[in-house]
């Protein structure tokens, strides 16, 4: 059971690091600030990031029990996430238009923290992007774990019962 539930979180992993390191290329391209090695260094923590949000894949398959369903949690989910982040707008604007306590909940988020990472690469060089590591990585390594547990627990009904 541990060996699929890993298989699904690695190949999750790399999955986010193929698409967000060709997203950081084409992006890099276009800002030239991004073509450093503090962004470089980003991508091991957005694999880390991709196996987190595996978690919340393993979280809707364990509560949706078929395929419709999935669907719609998995949009409501992604609305969520990308709405409540700081992907569109810098958390400096945020702050000024919602409460306190949204906005911490925003920076929570990992989205968030990935989209601040860069943006410190971009505004100030490595020291500013090592600050929005810990709480990336702290953040990703919590879905990890809810995505491990949620695997082995769907492995686990589907050896016994045959199907989720």
């Amino acid at each position: 059971m541990n060996e699929v539930a890993w298989a699904h979180l690695l190949s999750a992993g790399l999955g986010g690091v193929i698409y967000a390191g060709l997203l950081t290329m084409m992006a890099a391209v276009l800002v030239p600030q991004l073509a450093s090695l503090s962004t470089v260094a980003l991508i091991p923590f957005m694999f880390v990031l991709s196996m987190g949000l595996a978690g919340i894949a393993a979280v809707l398959n364990l509560f949706s029990r078929t395929g419709d369903r999935y669907f719609v949690f998995a949009d409501g989910i992604q609305t969520v996430m990308v709405s409540l982040s700081t992907v569109a707008y810098p958390i400096s604007v945020i702050s000024s238009y919602f409460p306190s306590t949204l906005v911490t909940v925003i920076q929570l988020n990992p989205l968030s923290q990935g989209a601040e990472a860069l943006r410190a690469v971009i505004n100030g060089g490595p020291s500013n992007a090592a600050f929005n590591l810990p709480s990336l990585v702290l953040a990703s390594f919590g879905l990890l774990v809810i995505g491990v547990v949620s695997y082995r627990h769907v492995f686990t009904k589907l050896r016994e019962v045959g199907k989720i």
